[in-house]
């Protein structure tokens, strides 16, 4: 083990720090105060709708008393894969095809339109692209994860597509039903060199299919929680980006 580094007393003793007189300093408080306390009041009102919108989703998701059936028998269940890395003809970085990872979802969120990679014509195989409207399941390693592809893509292998066969299925319901289907996947893990869900029991998983215009309302209620969350985080980034700009415009006007 190292020497665990130490402060040089020495130059501490002798950084020079400003001394306003006291007005300006506690005008310099009242201003920074201000913003720090609207971001923890913004904050807070985050933390009370996430808890609004998990207990809906409770109430209507988990709740829900229609009929079931097997997800194999709404869907088609794909698995995704990747191209080859040291074929260049199946790799771009720009006017391709997206090719999402899980990356992408901690980056950009549950409703993916842009990948961090994308693929040439040449790399699809097989049955071709995932179509918009795709519900992709974190399958192996990182499981419990979902997203909603919102424009034809592909995905890696540790996840697992299932598209819709018809139209009974309004497929914004089933991704707010993703979360249901996340917590059954994380009690269903085979365990091994890599983790992966029980694929027997994911396709013939038993799920609610309410009426067409019960999907589509349940599915407003929760999109308008979930709306109104995302707006609060915007606004949250907003607010500490104008707390850091005065921090230090006022701080250098000191100097």
């Amino acid at each position: 083990r190292g020497t665990p580094p130490k402060i040089n007393q020495q130059n501490l003793r002798g950084i020079q720090l400003p001394l306003p007189p006291m007005p300006v300093q506690e005008e310099i408080v009242r201003i920074l105060d201000a913003f720090a306390n609207l971001i923890e009041n913004i904050d807070t009102e985050i933390k009370e709708r996430e808890r609004q919108l998990e207990l809906s989703r409770k109430v209507l998701l988990y709740e829900i008393k229609y009929k079931r059936v097997s997800l194999s028998s709404l869907f088609n269940v794909r698995g995704g894969y990747t191209p080859s890395t040291k074929n260049p003809a199946f790799w771009t970085e720009s006017d391709g095809y997206p090719w999402f990872t899980m990356d992408d979802i901690r980056k950009n969120g549950r409703k993916l339109s842009v990948s961090t990679r994308q693929i040439t014509a040449n790399a699809i195989k097989g049955k071709g692209l995932f179509p918009a409207g795709t519900l992709v399941f974190a399958t192996s390693a990182t499981i419990g994860e979902h997203a909603l592809l919102m424009c034809p893509a592909l995905t890696n292998q540790r996840f697992t597509a299932i598209i819709p066969k018809d139209d009974n299925v309004y497929m914004p319901f089933y991704y707010h039903y993703g979360y249901v289907i996340d917590g059954w996947c994380l009690q269903h893990i085979k365990r091994g060199g890599f983790n992966s869900v029980d694929m027997d029991g994911f396709i013939n998983l038993p799920i609610p299919l309410p009426p067409l215009a019960e999907q589509r309302a349940i599915t407003e209620k929760l999109d308008t929680i979930e709306a109104f969350i995302n707006n609060l985080k915007t606004e949250r980034d907003l607010r500490q980006q104008q707390y850091e700009y005065y921090r230090e415009h006022l701080i250098n006007l000191l100097k």
